[in-house]
């Protein structure tokens, strides 16, 4: 797959499958706006993107439930890239995360900008 000259959103980029699919898109020539809750990881998930691959990749510590964050981090890459052709949604929250029947589920009415 070639996406030389793409940028892409990966949230959920500091865990595992997130980070993959940041580095396989690396791979691919995609430049990178990564997205998580956690800073730290969010750091390393972007040096092994673009350090591995040369590409850039633009760290944004951000909640996907919240529109105001959305806004900061597409902003972002319209800013600095110009374009999004990629949006890989990845994030979870951590009620999704349960495998209790009974876990509460969060239920979001945010509308897109």
């Amino acid at each position: 797959m070639d996406l030389y000259g793409r940028v892409a959103i990966v949230t959920g980029a500091a865990g595992d499958i997130g980070r993959a699919s940041a580095v396989a898109l690396a791979e691919a020539g995609s430049s990178l706006v990564l997205v998580d809750l956690s800073e730290e990881r969010l750091a390393e998930a972007c040096a092994a993107a673009s350090e591995a691959h040369g590409v850039e990749a633009v760290p944004v510590t951000a909640d996907v439930r919240q529109s105001e964050d959305v806004r900061r981090y597409v902003d972002t890459a319209t800013e600095r890239f110009g374009r999004i052709d990629v949006l890989f949604s990845n994030a979870a929250s951590r009620a999704a995360r349960s495998h209790s029947p009974s876990a509460p589920r969060s239920s979001s009415t945010t509308s897109w900008p």
